[in-house]
């Protein structure tokens, strides 16, 4: 109420270019829009044409990217499937999945972070939720843990130790990913959100430590019992993430995740791991294992779609179709209208297409083909080129030879971990 009246007074605090009924309209539109998102800023999906199955044709046409990573994404989870049960390791890979496809349900159904929307892919388990993510957490997580838990054969005893290993490999897995979904609008993420402010090639910093702390809890979770090891890091993976990087966010990072506290948790990994390579035990049992070429060759595909799609796609052929950051009405922007994130700080409701800021400029168009848009929660966003005018991200050539950087430290890790990461 007490927002309400101050949006009221200040409709009426004009200049001398300024009409007086031209600032009741401004007035009550700004009360209107915040009197609904007040009560449920989530829309009505079964309103909206969302489908399970769409078609394929449809989303190859909008962004054969997203097409081309999920359908990666879904044939490399499959050889995942049959590698965990050839090893006896499914519960770990399906754990994996589950806990990905529950944060994903959670963080977007909770007011206070629904700080990110996906494009409408082929596949959908839900109507903000495509079935390619569930699969992508099951794959960087399994092919981390379980290159990790190679160590065991070579001296590697510390359950820490190998989670650390785990959690950095995951970061040189995912974060690719995500810098090319960005890149290529398969994501979108809220524009003002203090979260999300601080970004590395796009992606937000503390998308980065997510990608290194859960599953490094995961690992250490599942190793703490040989039975119920999946099942506690099931239902303790997530909390235990927050516990890790909330103290990195408060006292190194202002409260906000940022590029310096990603870099300390990155820095205190690979301490542990150090410590615990210099605590090995010997490798009595190297010379009786075989090489787990299938991770291996899981990686190399990944990286190599990652790179051909940076290499060969052009970000403003894609479209991203479906849900994103409600925009602002017709007419005056509603950007002082604002709710509190998990941060705790505030950030705007309506995404105002005339002020973006830089980060959302450089990679998206949200007002390209308003001819399929149905409404400010559904409509379609268009990527940006490299060279656009007023980008500030970089060239295709600096963001592919980044790539390419990430790409090599993941294969070295993950060839490294065969060999006891000798």
């Amino acid at each position: 109420f007490h927002s309400l009246l101050k949006v009221w007074k200040q409709g009426f605090v004009q200049d001398s270019s300024t009409p007086l009924v031209h600032s009741i309209v401004i007035t009550n539109v700004k009360i209107t829009a915040m009197a609904k998102s007040s009560i449920n800023i989530a829309p009505d999906y079964n309103q909206y044409p969302w489908r399970h199955v769409n078609s394929i044709h449809q989303v190859f046409y909008d962004s054969p990217v997203l097409l081309s990573l999920e359908l990666t994404t879904l044939g490399l989870y499959s050889l995942l499937i049959l590698h965990a049960i050839r090893r006896r390791k499914l519960s770990v890979l399906l754990v994996a999945t589950i806990s990905g496809a529950v944060n994903e349900v959670v963080f977007t159904s909770l007011p206070i972070v629904n700080n990110f929307w996906h494009a409408q892919a082929w596949l959908m388990l839900g109507p903000r939720l495509p079935a390619w993510q569930p699969a992508l957490y099951g794959l960087f997580i399994y092919v981390a843990c379980q290159s990790a838990d190679i160590l065991r054969s070579f001296g590697w005893n510390s359950r820490i130790g190998r989670a650390a290993v785990a959690g950095i490999l995951a970061f040189l897995l995912l974060f690719p990913m995500d810098a090319v979904c960005v890149r290529f609008v398969a994501y979108t993420w809220h524009d003002s959100d203090p979260l999300l402010a601080d970004r590395v090639m796009g992606v937000a910093a503390g998308n980065g430590m997510f990608a290194v702390a859960f599953p490094f809890c995961f690992a250490a979770l599942t190793a703490s019992s040989r039975r119920f090891g999946p099942a506690i890091a099931c239902l303790l993976s997530t909390p235990s993430m927050v516990l890790l990087t909330l103290p990195l966010d408060q006292f190194v990072g202002d409260g906000v995740p940022t590029q310096t506290s990603l870099i300390a948790l990155l820095v205190g990994m690979t301490s542990i791991v150090v410590v615990a390579a210099s605590f090995t035990s010997g490798s009595p049992e190297s010379s009786k294992t075989t090489a787990d070429l299938t991770i291996p060759l899981v990686g190399f595909i990944y990286y190599l779609v990652l790179l051909s799609v940076s290499i060969l796609a052009d970000p403003a052929g894609q479209k991203s179709v479906g849900f994103h950051q409600p925009l602002s009405p017709i007419g005056p922007c509603l950007g002082d209208i604002t709710d509190l994130s998990a941060s705790g700080r505030q950030r705007q409701i309506y995404l105002c297409p005339n002020e973006l800021s830089a980060a959302t400029r450089d990679v998206l168009d949200p007002t390209c083909d308003p001819t399929r848009s149905i409404d400010q929660h559904w409509y379609v966003v268009c990527g940006r080129p490299f060279d656009s005018a007023g980008n500030s991200g970089g060239s295709r050539r600096t963001f592919v030879i980044k790539l390419a950087c990430i790409a090599a430290l993941g294969m070295l890790g993950l060839t490294s971990c065969q060999r006891g990461l000798s």
